[in-house]
C-alpha cells in the first residue's frame, strides 16, 4: 500500500520530484578545503598514505599520535639521536677488561688512566690501550673512587678505610681509617670557600647504628661532621653550591636525602626530605638536576634541591624490570643508565632531556654496577660471577637492532584500512647491510616479515601487503643488519600507503507526500484511503525523528533496514483539490551500523 515504511507508519513518495528516491553508498567523511603545500593527504581518490620520517622523540608511544609523531613504542640498539629524522644502529661495547672478580664495584678517572676496583680489594689501572696493570689490594672491596690535590682515593667495604695511591703509583692501603665504619661507598670532593675537601660518607656498623659523614684535607679526618639517620650512605654529588648526601636503609627502605653548602667553618648540614619505600644505588647530575636511580623496582626520580619527582620507571608499573640500576653518568649531553631488562638482557638507557631510548643492549653479566666517561668514551663495569668484565664504547656499531612503531591507526581507529604497500627510503646499502620491515594487526599475533632491503646501492625498496589484508590498526617493526665495524645502514623514511575502507553504509534520501483531509484523503498505492491527514503524516515523521535511537526502514525492495534519521527539509507541496496541509518533506536516512 505504501512506497516505504518508516518507524512503522507507510508513506507515499513523490517520484516525480528529481530527489523522490535515491540510494547510495554513505560517505562518512565530510569534505575540506585547505591550502598550502601538497602533501599525503591531499591525494584523490581512495589512496590515503602516513609518512614516518623522525624518531627523534624517544620509545614509550604505544599508540601514534598525530600531534606528536616523532616517538616510537619501543627500540633496542638502535640510535635515532645522532641525525634527527633517522634510525642507525647504536653503538657497540666490545670488552676491554677482564677480571676474574665476581664485580667491577668503582670507577674513577685518575692520572689519564681508567680506574677499576674489584670486589675483591684489587685496583687496576687502564691507560685504553696497554693491558691493566695492578695498582694495590685495599683490605675489602673497592666501593668509591674520587681524586683530590693530585692523590687518588679508594673507598673501602668492610673495614672502613680508605686507600690511596700517587702520581707515581705508590700505593697506600690504609690512608685513613673511618672509625666505627663498614664502608666507604660515597666519596667527593668539595670546595669551601677556596680550599678543597674530600668528603667521607660512611655506612653504619652494627645493629641500628647510622652512617656519618667526615671531611678529610689531605692530612687529617674531621671527627663526624653530620649523622644521618639511614644506615648507608650510598652516593654524593654536587648540584649549586651545596653537595648532596643520598642516605638509604635497604632492608627496610627508606630514603634520606642530604647536604652541606660551601660556606667557611665546617659547612651548614641539611635534611631535606626523608622518604619511606625507596634508597638510592646512584646519582648524577645533568643539565642542572640530580637524577637518582632508586630501588626497589627500576625507578628513576629527580631532585631540584627543593622537591623530590619520579620521572621514569624501566618497565611497567605491573611488570617492572627485576633488577635495581646501579650505574649513571652523563656522557655526551645525555644521561645514561644501566639496566637490565625483564628478559635479563643488559644495555644502557639514554635521556636527553626530553626523550627516553635504548641504543646499547647485549652487554654479559647479572647487572651494570659503574658508568664513567673515559677518553671520549663511556666504560661499563659489569657484574658476573668470577667474570666480571668492563667494556668501553666505541665508534663501531652493532650488527642488529630493532625499533617497534606505535600503532598506526591513522585517526580513524574505528574504520578498517585495506593496506597496500610499504615504502622504505634508507642509505645506499654496502655489503652487510639490510634494512627489514615486518608487521602485525591489531596489536596481536606474531610479527610477518614483509619484506628486507638488502641490494648493494640500493636506496628505495617498495613491498606489497598480501591481498585483502585490512585491519583497523596497524604496528610495523624495522629491523637493521650490517657487519658491526663502521658500517651501519640509515633508515629515513617509511612510506606506508591504504586505502579506507569504512563499513558500507546506505544512504537514502526520499521525498514523502504530506498531504490529504478527511474529506480528501490521500490515496495510496492500492487505491484506498490513507487515514492519516497530511498534518498527521507530519507529525509521524516528526515523531520519528525525535525518537532518540534508530528506526526500522522498509525500502522500495521490501528489505528493512534500521536507519538514522539525518535530516528533515519539509517545504509546501503543489496546489491541488485540497485545501487542507499539503507539504512534501525530503529526508535523508543513514543506515545504523
Amino acid at each position: 500500500m505504501y512506497h516505504v515504511t518508516l518507524n512503522g507508519q507507510g508513506f507515499v513518495l513523490d517520484l516525480s520530484d528529481k530527489d523522490g528516491y535515491s540510494r547510495r553508498l554513505f560517505d562518512p567523511f565530510a569534505s575540506k578545503l585547505g591550502g598550502g603545500q601538497r602533501s599525503y593527504t591531499d591525494l584523490k581518490g581512495t589512496e590515503q598514505a602516513i609518512s614516518l620520517s623522525d624518531w627523534s622523540g624517544g620509545e614509550g608511544q604505544a599508540q601514534h599520535d598525530l600531534l606528536g609523531p616523532n616517538r616510537y613504542r619501543a627500540a633496542e640498539g638502535i640510535d635515532a639521536y645522532t641525525e634527527r629524522g633517522t634510525i642507525r644502529l647504536g653503538p657497540d661495547a666490545p670488552q676491554r677488561v677482564n677480571t676474574a672478580a665476581n664485580e667491577v664495584s668503582a670507577l674513577g678517572i685518575y692520572n689519564g688512566h681508567l680506574m677499576i676496583g674489584l670486589q675483591g680489594g684489587t685496583v687496576f689501572r687502564w691507560d685504553g690501550v696497554n693491558p691493566a696493570v695492578v695498582v694495590g689490594v685495599c683490605a675489602g672491596s673497592v666501593r668509591s673512587i674520587e681524586s683530590m690535590l693530585g692523590v687518588c682515593y679508594f673507598g673501602v667495604e668492610g673495614s672502613g678505610q680508605v686507600s690511596s695511591c700517587t702520581t707515581a703509583w705508590a700505593f697506600t692501603a690504609a690512608k685513613f681509617t673511618v672509625a666505627g665504619s663498614v664502608g666507604v661507598y660515597a666519596l667527593r670532593t668539595f670546595y669551601r670557600q677556596s680550599v678543597q675537601y674530600l668528603y667521607v660518607g660512611s655506612s653504619a656498623s652494627g645493629a641500628g647504628g647510622v652512617a656519618a659523614i667526615h671531611w678529610y684535607d689531605g692530612v687529617t679526618l674531621s671527627p663526624v661532621q653530620y649523622d644521618p639517620e639511614e644506615v648507608f650512605v650510598l652516593a654524593a654529588e654536587v648540584l649549586g653550591n651545596r653537595l648532596y648526601f643520598l642516605a638509604s636503609d635497604i632492608s627496610a627502605p627508606r630514603l634520606g636525602i642530604y647536604s652541606v653548602d660551601d660556606q667557611g667553618g665546617g659547612g651548614v648540614y641539611r635534611c631535606h626530605v626523608r622518604v619511606p619505600g625507596a634508597y638510592c644505588w646512584g646519582a648524577a647530575v645533568y643539565q642542572g638536576t640530580l637524577y637518582l636511580l632508586l630501588g626497589p623496582n627500576g625507578r628513576i626520580a629527580t631532585w631540584d634541591g627543593t622537591t623530590l619527582t619520579e620521572i621514569y620507571r624501566v618497565g611497567t608499573p605491573a611488570a617492572p624490570y627485576p633488577s635495581t640500576m646501579y650505574g649513571i653518568a652523563e656522557w655526551q649531553g645525555a644521561l645514561w643508565i644501566g639496566f637490565q631488562d625483564s628478559a635479563g638482557t643488559q644495555g644502557l638507557l639514554r635521556f636527553d632531556g626530553a626523550s627516553w631510548s635504548r641504543p646499547v643492549l647485549g652487554i654479559p653479566g647479572v647487572a651494570i654496577r659503574k658508568l664513567h666517561p673515559y677518553a671520549g668514551q663511556l666504560a661499563v663495569a659489569s657484574q658476573a660471577t668470577g667474570a666480571s668484565k668492563t667494556y668501553l664504547t666505541s665508534t663501531s656499531f652493532r650488527t642488529t637492532g630493532t625499533l617497534e612503531t606505535s600503532l598506526l591507526d591513522t585517526g580513524v581507529p574505528s574504520e578498517p584500512k585495506v593496506l597496500r604497500e610499504v615504502t622504505m627510503v634508507h642509505s645506499s646499502l654496502t655489503s652487510g647491510q639490510s634494512v627489514q620491515i615486518q608487521y602485525r594487526l591489531e596489536d596481536t599475533g606474531s610479527w610477518t616479515t614483509l619484506g628486507t632491503s638488502s641490494g648493494l646501492g640500493s636506496t628505495v625498496v617498495t613491498f606489497t601487503f598480501p591481498i585483502s589484508t585490512v585491519c583497523r590498526q596497524l604496528g610495523l617493526r624495522l629491523v637493521l643488519g650490517g657487519p658491526g665495524g663502521a658500517s651501519t645502514p640509515v633508515l629515513h623514511e617509511v612510506l606506508v600507503r591504504y586505502g579506507l575502507l569504512p563499513v558500507a553504509r546506505r544512504e537514502w534520501v526520499v521525498t514523502v507526500v504530506l498531504e490529504g483531509t478527511a474529506t480528501a484523503p490521500l490515496k495510496r498505492l492500492d487505491g484506498t484511503d490513507e487515514p492519516l491527514t497530511g498534518k498527521g503524516l507530519s507529525d509521524a515523521l516528526w515523531a520519528a525523528r525525535d525518537s532518540q535511537h534508530a528506526v526500522i526502514f522498509s525500502d522500495l525492495d521490501d528489505a528493512s533496514r534500521r536507519v538514522w534519521i539525518e535530516d528533515i527539509d519539509e517545504r509546501p507541496g503543489k496546489l491541488t483539490q485540497r485545501n487542507g496541509y499539503q507539504a512534501r518533506a525530503r529526508v535523508r536516512l543513514v543506515e545504523a551500523s
